[in-house]
């Protein structure tokens, strides 16, 4: 999943190149921070394009269905759209969306095209055309303790334990044994040092903002308790 900015399919000026001085730009997006942090340098647009931009925000509950109304009128309110990437193939097949492919082209270099990840533009795509510019992929990462992981005591009881040398997981049967092997009660030795709480051998950190539970916490722990797809859609297992 990742947010995305689009332009609508209509007559309205866009800022380009050079200053639009007394252009009003409209903008449809969610309350979240990939639009709050956005609304902070409108002044700073501005002031080099002479483009105005308000930015009305609203939850994601309720957000396409406010942007299907907008596609569907002839007078659309917003030249600009926040969208999620699952909608854009449903906008672009009611041909509401703008094709970006060449400004992206043109802009390449300033916008820094070739940093960004090659699957995050084909989301944003839609029958070879570039109809949204991402705005706020998801990245998932994992952090490690390497005082623990470089622990000769800690490496040699992994290897006994697993039969495989302890280091960042690559794989998720990996991510279950090392938080299963790093899992400890208050007493216990860890690297050396009694245990004075119990400790968790992984910890994971969600947002408290609308939708985290679906966008991150469900699809993780799906991934680690019912496995991933694997060649030819076969699940890939564990028996934890």
């Amino acid at each position: 999943m990742a947010a995305s900015f689009v332009a609508m399919m209509c007559g309205s000026a866009l800022a380009q190149d050079k200053p639009f001085e007394g252009v009003q730009l409209k903008m449809l997006g969610i309350g979240d921070t990939s639009v709050t942090r956005l609304a902070k340098i409108t002044s700073e647009f501005e002031e080099q394009t002479g483009a105005k931009v308000q930015i009305d925000m609203l939850p994601y509950p309720g957000l396409i269905d406010k942007i299907i109304i907008e596609a569907s009128s002839d007078n659309p309110t917003y030249q600009l759209l926040w969208v999620d990437s699952p909608w854009v193939g449903m906008l672009g097949e009611a041909g509401a969306l703008q094709d970006l492919t060449d400004y992206a082209k043109r802009d390449a270099a300033e916008i820094g095209l070739d940093d960004i990840i090659p699957v995050q533009l084909q989301e944003n795509s839609w029958q070879g055309a570039l109809l949204a510019f991402p705005a706020s992929g998801m990245i998932w990462h994992v952090n490690y303790r390497q005082d623990l992981f470089d622990d000769a005591d800690e490496k040699a009881a992994f290897k006994a334990k697993y039969s495989y040398d302890l280091a960042p997981p690559s794989t998720w049967q990996q991510f279950h044994d090392i938080a299963e092997f790093f899992t400890r009660k208050k007493g216990d030795k860890l690297a050396g040092k009694v245990l004075e709480q119990d400790f968790y051998g992984n910890a994971e950190s969600y947002s408290r903002v609308q939708g985290a539970i679906t966008h991150d916490y469900f699809p993780d722990h799906a991934r680690v308790r019912w496995g991933l797809l694997g060649s030819g859609n076969r699940p890939l297992r564990h028996d934890g």
